[in-house]
């Protein structure tokens, strides 16, 4: 077993690892962005708990569901904010707008409804240019260790225009292009 790490060793290995989490986090399909605030100040591992329970029960409704979140707590109140990206609301190709838009909008009731420990002070559809995933990624962001990033469910890559079927890179046979 070789020495221990320095202080400084363990710091660049953080920012090397978390360097990376964002372009990972930013491969994925999201759909929709939130903001979740506790109305009593819960402990760190309560806040994961609680997160995770929104999550399953988000997942009776969209089977295919799966989020990345990171919390934080507010630099004025103190209280928890959990910043959360939501995917996999369709369990098929997203519709054409404006059914799309619509979809989201049944989505975004649906998450503030099953939110019951506080309240959903932003939904809304994802947008990559927001700087949503920067912010969640970093972690000098971060006011408690205890609840770093973390990923729900199975993640859906996203295809860069082709929404072909794909095992492993490889296109599947007989599938339209």
């Amino acid at each position: 077993m070789g020495k221990p790490w320095t202080e400084v060793e363990k710091a660049q290995w953080t920012k090397a690892v978390w360097r990376a989490v964002g372009p990972w986090v930013a491969s994925f399909r999201w759909q929709l962005y939130g903001i979740l605030t506790f109305a009593h100040p819960p402990r760190p591992e309560t806040v994961q708990k609680q997160v995770t329970q929104w999550l399953t029960n988000m997942q009776t409704h969209y089977p295919r569901l799966f989020a990345y979140w990171s919390a934080d707590q507010g630099p004025v109140s103190d209280r928890w904010n959990v910043h959360v990206l939501l995917g996999g609301l369709f369990t098929t190709r997203p519709p054409p707008e404006p059914h799309y838009g619509m979809a989201l909008q049944v989505a975004q009731q649906t998450a503030s409804h099953l939110w019951r420990r506080g309240q959903v002070v932003k939904v809304e559809r994802y947008a990559s240019w927001g700087g949503m995933i920067s912010y969640m990624t970093q972690p000098h962001t971060w006011a408690d260790p205890e609840v770093p990033g973390t990923l729900f469910g199975t993640p859906i890559r996203k295809s860069h225009g082709r929404d072909r079927p794909r095992i492993a890179g490889v296109v599947l046979p007989n599938t339209p292009r």
